[in-house]
């Protein structure tokens, strides 16, 4: 009985992984059943050494253990009461995917199905969101530019690979995936996301002097859509963002920006900094500190539960030691994308890092339940493929 359910639990665990990754791509209900059913089937799967061994030889799979550790330090000493500290851990226990992927995905088909699962839920979300916009389907709909503009990536990847009529389909689904994120998707990080891609994509398959283009067409864009009015329509959250800013009024209830919010957030975020720079205030201090600061002003200001920012969020919750992690955390996946045995995976995830190292200066990515799932599942299926094979 034993050796049938432990059977059972490893065949289904890679098809759970699979299904998990076409969840990213829809509300986080859905994906959060198969990561449940994922976690019982890897504590049944059995063969504990060898699944240890493999994260051990893990650098990538290690420092992810090790963030979530030091969060889980956190809570012991958080300024907000045990209850809350411990569900702000929790949030952070989606880097426990890294590790476990790690451990088990270790079939080379499972990998390909599993990206390939994330295109294909994203190509799904893409026609949903075009017939939206067309009128034809109604709902309210969320806007992922970061999730588009890693699958628009990992497209162009597919494009400079085949040939033919499949590099075609690939690319004009590429052309429609950027045309949703600057026309269609009012979201900044998108976009902002989008460009950063493109100049990787662009240095990664043609060298150093198409950087140069690449900023020089940036330039350009950036002068359109600020001296022709007919441009100003293209994303008017990007467009309007310095009006934004310099509209806003903390002490004003009619004029709250979202720009100008997130640079009050900044601002009082780093002065609770200061109040415990080595060790930060504990996990999930931010909430309850941020409103004792407040508390008393005039300043009209929503409940803040994270700076939207990560590097922030980590540093108010676990200081300076915690930020060191974070980052050495984002740079040991960035060498390990140059240490896999594969030069597409490597690719894909340094594309993957870029997108999440520039969005969590804007938003807190890896506390986010979406965002921060996205990149642990997509971070475990690339460091799977791990051997410890340095390329050039």
């Amino acid at each position: 009985m034993h050796n049938r359910l432990t059977s059972l639990a490893n065949s289904a665990t890679p098809l759970l992984i699979i299904s998990a990754v076409f969840c990213i791509n829809l509300p986080i209900a859905f994906g959060s059943v198969s990561l449940v059913l994922l976690l019982i089937c890897w504590l049944f799967s059995g063969d504990y050494q060898s699944k240890f061994k493999l994260i051990k030889a893990n650098p990538g799979a290690l420092i992810a253990l090790g963030l979530l550790a030091l969060y889980g330090l956190g809570v012991l000493y958080s300024s907000a009461p045990l209850s809350e500290a411990f569900h702000y851990f929790l949030k952070y226990s989606k880097l426990l995917l890294i590790p476990m992927l790690v451990s088990v995905l270790t079939s080379e088909q499972h990998r390909k199905y599993a990206i390939n699962a994330f295109l294909i839920s994203l190509i799904g979300y893409l026609a949903v969101s075009y017939l939206n916009w067309f009128g034809l389907f109604s709902l309210g709909f969320m806007r992922h530019g970061t999730y588009m503009a890693i699958g628009l990536y990992l497209m162009l990847g597919n494009a400079r690979r085949f040939t033919g009529q499949y590099r075609l389909a690939w690319i004009t689904l590429a052309v429609l995936t950027a045309f949703n994120i600057l026309v269609i998707a009012d979201v900044r990080t998108g976009v902002i996301t989008l460009f950063s891609l493109l100049a990787l994509f662009s240095y990664e398959t043609w060298g150093k002097k198409t950087l140069f283009y690449c900023l020089g067409l940036l330039i350009l864009a950036f002068a359109l859509i600020q001296t022709v009015p007919s441009f100003k329509h293209l994303n008017p959250r990007l467009t309007h963002l310095h009006q934004e800013v310099t509209s806003h009024r903390a002490n004003d209830p009619a004029h709250q920006t979202s720009a100008g919010q997130r640079l009050d957030m900044y601002r009082n975020t780093l002065k609770l900094i200061q109040n415990h720079l080595i060790l930060g205030g504990g996990t999930g201090s931010l909430k309850g500190e941020y409103a004792e600061l407040i508390k008393g002003s005039d300043v009209v200001v929503v409940r803040v539960t994270n700076p939207h920012n990560q590097y922030l969020s980590t540093t108010q919750d676990l200081g300076l030691a915690g930020l060191a992690v974070l980052l050495a955390f984002f740079l040991i996946h960035w060498r390990q994308a140059y240490q896999l045995s594969s030069e597409e995976y490597g690719s894909a995830f340094r594309g993957l890092i870029l997108a999440m190292v520039l969005g969590s200066l804007v938003n807190s990515l890896l506390l986010d339940g979406g965002d921060g799932r996205m990149y642990c599942l997509l971070a475990g299926v690339f460091l799977s493929r791990y051997h410890s094979v340095k390329r050039e």
